[in-house]
């Protein structure tokens, strides 16, 4: 019975990477094939990068005020929960806690996804070749002040974070951990309670597991990307380079933790 469902596994395993490789070469041909339809995405997406660079500075500006409301809105409700919270009854507590958890998760991705949008735009106009052109035939002045909408975005950013955190401390003095110090976040998680330490464990593994599945199919993507379009290699190499440092990473905390409990 374990022999046949072994077969099975390996049968499994075997019918997906066929699929894969069938599918790469549909790709592959249908890219050589279809040519013309190929440039006229490669059209649009020129269109979309020169609109992109053509309001390069208001888009960094709405970024920009995007980032500072959501930023104070979330740290104002913050702070209103936490006081409630010091004169609630126990039960009231624990809700106040976990609607300012639920607060705290909405401000941290609304800011995860503002920064994720100003790199995407601050690419498109990040070469010295464009660089040199756009100071050639205008000046640079708008280029220049939308690089510094983009620093003062991220700058904010990290400013917003050592509030963050500072104001968590302010209402739980048992947290622990220098913002701007490289151990912070192994200063936190110490300070935290073993409850609290098992909900970052599993969450951090989750994390690994979506990386795990993603980091090969993005690098796919890419390595797509540069055979229709000549993209460049560089994107594959850095999204390999992820999954291949994660993995390792994985592999060595095991190691260690295994030689620290003495299993063999």
């Amino acid at each position: 019975m374990s022999e046949a469902k072994k077969m099975n596994t390996y049968l499994k395993y075997g019918l997906i990477l066929g699929g894969c490789v069938i599918l790469g070469g549909t790709i592959g041909f249908w890219a050589a094939g279809a040519r013309e339809g190929l440039f006229s995405l490669s059209q649009i997406a020129a269109a979309l990068l020169h609109l992109i660079r053509t309001y390069l500075l208001p888009e960094f500006l709405l970024l920009l005020v995007l980032d500072i409301l959501i930023g104070e809105l979330t740290l104002k409700k913050l702070s209103q929960l936490a006081k409630a919270s010091e004169k609630a009854e126990e039960e009231e507590s624990d809700r106040l806690d976990n609607e300012a958890e639920k607060i705290s998760a909405w401000g941290s991705s609304m800011i995860a996804v503002i920064d994720f949008f100003s790199i995407v735009i601050l690419s498109t106009a990040y070469s010295m070749e464009y660089i040199e052109s756009v100071v050639r035939y205008s000046g640079g002045i708008i280029l220049l002040v939308s690089f510094f909408l983009f620093i003062l975005l991220h700058g904010y950013q990290g400013y917003w974070g050592v509030r963050l955190v500072k104001l968590e401390q302010k209402y739980n003095p048992d947290r622990k951990g220098d913002p701007a110090s490289r151990k912070f976040t192994e200063q936190w998680v110490e300070s935290c309670d073993e409850a609290e330490k098992e909900l970052i464990y599993q969450s951090a593994y989750a994390s690994y597991l979506l990386l795990s599945k993603t980091a090969p199919i993005i690098s796919m993507i890419a390595l797509f990307a540069h055979l229709i379009w000549n993209t460049g290699i560089l994107a594959v190499i850095l999204t390999s380079l992820i999954y291949l440092l994660m993995t390792m990473t994985y592999t060595k905390n095991c190691l260690q933790k295994r030689r620290k409990k003495g299993i063999r």
